[in-house]
């Protein structure tokens, strides 16, 4: 029972090992993919240098609760966008990002992939996730194997229990019948066969046995004799045995001093261990205070992104009111009956117009993507006529070069759109 119970136990054993590893590769591919998904949205991102959409994309990891936290690193190894588990703090970063791949250790899995531009590298990004989830089914499978052991002993239990009498009744009989006669040393018992089966056979060699005991018996009080008269050679032995007690003597104290040696070995490891320690312990606090000033350049620099902000929206405000007035002045000339030359450069100076404000309404829109208030407009627009308008803006300047500017636009091209025009 006892070889069945470790047989069945080593194969749950196998069993739940290679679950195990077929988990731990599931979770490397999963984190993998997921590092690579998101380092193909971080590309726009770090090129734009751009950590807000970062953090977003970021952000998306908290449906998955098994991720610990995960950085997106700029091309000079810098935090560019960070996320942390809610209710979890800030853990260790990795200390080499060429290194990309992944790693265990006793409670962590991470990864960390590329971000690649056109197969230059821009950025890493580094995942790390918890492993409560393997942890959960190793338990789990303890359990089960538990529970299978439990009703396998006791399944064997029971049938041995209903063997008894025909098994280990005639054995029990044959034990009795072997330590009567060790006790009282009367070789002539002898043990009743009651079938021819395995049992029977087990009798037939205890009782045949004994008759061999019996004749051995007298060969042995024969025997005695003869060893009386070895007993001389014994002390001559005995002798011999001494001295090579004496020998055993030396290297015991030899083997001594060497002990004494490693343990003295040990001792100057321990206090090198002490200095490490107090090394580390230094090497720690460096560390601390690095994070400090790290911290008030995040700060210094969050200051100084909020005040650029506030003066391109100032600037952008002065310059479109004088613009919308020659605009407004080049559409009033417009109407009017003017020669077709100078209406042909009063329409330039209402695209270009039109043009320019664009450009300011963009440098308004950087604005207002560093206070995450941008919004598209949808409407209705013709592509052909936005297109036209921006040929006719540098028409003028490619006319003094003798440079011809032309449209061309397939005939599948859909010229109806709904969108922002100006962006």
């Amino acid at each position: 029972m006892i070889v069945s119970s470790i047989t069945l136990l080593m194969a749950c054993g196998i069993l739940g090992a290679l679950e195990v590893i077929n988990f731990r590769q599931t979770q490397i591919h999963e984190l993998s993919v997921l590092a690579k998904i998101i380092a193909d949205r971080s590309t726009a991102s770090l090129t734009f240098a751009d950590p807000q959409i970062a953090h977003e994309t970021l952000d998306a990891l908290k449906a998955k609760h098994s991720i610990l936290s995960a950085y997106i690193f700029n091309d000079a190894g810098e935090i560019f966008a960070s996320y942390y588990r809610p209710g979890s703090d800030p853990d260790s970063l990795p200390t080499d990002l060429q290194l990309e791949g992944t790693g265990f250790n006793a409670t962590s899995l991470h990864v960390i992939s590329p971000v690649l531009l056109e197969e230059e590298k821009i950025g890493t990004v580094f995942i790390k996730s918890d492993l409560k989830q393997m942890y959960a089914l190793i338990w789990k499978y303890i359990g089960y194997v538990t529970l299978v052991l439990f009703f396998a002993i006791l399944t064997a239990f029971f049938m041995l229990t209903k063997l008894q009498r025909y098994i280990t009744r005639p054995i029990l009989d044959l034990a009795n019948a072997a330590g009567l006669t060790a006790v009282n040393m009367d070789y002539s018992t002898r043990v009743t066969k009651k079938g021819n089966d395995e049992i029977g056979l087990l009798v037939d060699a205890f009782n045949a046995m004994m008759d061999q005991i019996k004749q051995r018996d007298i060969k042995l009080t024969e025997s005695r004799k003869r060893a009386e008269s070895s007993a001389t050679k014994a002390r001559e032995l005995a002798k011999e045995t001494k001295q090579i007690n004496l020998k055993l003597e030396k290297e015991i104290t030899e083997r001594k001093r060497i002990y004494n040696a490693l343990r003295n070995s040990e001792k100057e490891l321990k206090n090198a261990y002490k200095q490490l320690e107090k090394r580390v312990d230094e090497r720690t606090a460096e560390l601390r205070e690095a994070n400090t000033e790290l911290r008030k350049a995040i700060a210094a620099a969050d200051e100084a992104a909020n005040a650029k902000s506030e003066f391109l929206g100032n600037m952008s405000h002065e310059i479109r009111t004088p613009m919308n007035g020659v605009i407004s002045a080049a559409e009033l000339a417009l109407s009017e009956e003017i020669p077709l030359k100078v209406e042909h450069y009063l329409k330039i100076i209402h695209s270009s117009g039109n043009a320019l404000l664009s450009v300011i309404n963009d440098i308004l829109d950087f604005s207002k993507i560093d206070a995450g208030n941008l919004v598209l407009s949808s409407q209705p627009f013709r592509l052909d006529a936005i297109l036209q308008n921006a040929i006719t803006i540098f028409s003028s300047v490619t006319a003094k070069k003798d440079i011809e500017l032309l449209l061309d636009i397939k005939a599948n091209t859909p010229m109806d759109i709904i969108g922002d025009p100006l962006k």
